[in-house]
């Protein structure tokens, strides 16, 4: 294995990299084959954490539920003589006469959109054995096919793929066997199912 710098040596204009510089470049990439996805820097941890996030909302959201208690009215100071002061006749206010009010929905419009996107990553043979059933009979055109139910961002894998949602019931496959490439370089080489990401400079 080889930094990128080193890679990047053997493919300057009018080199000729050896097998051996091949073989560095194909060893520096991540195999799905020969590779865990575990030893991918950052990815358990990443997966850790998000676990983590779920566990604390979920607790939350049930403390907040199955609590309830009840308050005197004289035990809050104040608060009986401000109620005799208001108005007996029903009235309104726009949001903006109430300090902090909207700045308080947004905060809380925020925090049920951070909780909605705390989805598990992969699919759950128990939870989601319609679409994995429904993904067993699906018919790929260029790698890609209809699975309906499948929300975008969520993973599944066999024996031969990986797969991922890159929309809501689209679903992508890659082959174990293919190489993944992630170069400031356009694509170029390669086999049938391989994957080259191009990125800035």
């Amino acid at each position: 294995m080889a930094s990128r710098t080193t890679l990047k040596s053997y493919f300057e204009l009018d080199d000729k990299p050896t097998a051996a510089q091949f073989a560095d470049l194909i060893d520096s990439i991540l195999n799905l084959t020969d590779d865990d996805l575990n030893d991918v820097p950052g990815l358990t941890a990443a997966l850790a954490a998000l676990q983590s996030a779920i566990d604390a909302a979920e607790e939350t959201l049930t403390e907040k539920a199955n609590t309830s208690h009840t308050q005197e009215i004289s035990t809050i100071t104040g608060l009986q003589a401000a109620l005799d002061g208001k108005s007996d006749d029903p009235h309104g206010h726009p949001i903006s006469d109430i300090a902090l009010l909207q700045e308080s929905l947004e905060d809380l419009n925020t925090t049920k959109a951070d909780i909605s996107d705390l989805v598990p990553l992969f699919l759950s043979a128990t939870d989601d054995a319609a679409v994995i059933t429904a993904l067993a009979s699906a018919t790929f055109t260029n790698n890609v096919a209809t699975v309906s139910g499948w929300a975008a961002g969520r993973f599944h894998q066999d024996s031969s793929y990986v797969y991922v949602s890159i929309a809501d019931n689209t679903v992508h496959r890659i082959f174990k066997t293919s190489v993944i490439t992630v170069s400031t370089s356009a694509a170029c080489g390669g086999a049938d199912g391989d994957i080259w990401i191009q990125v800035p400079a």
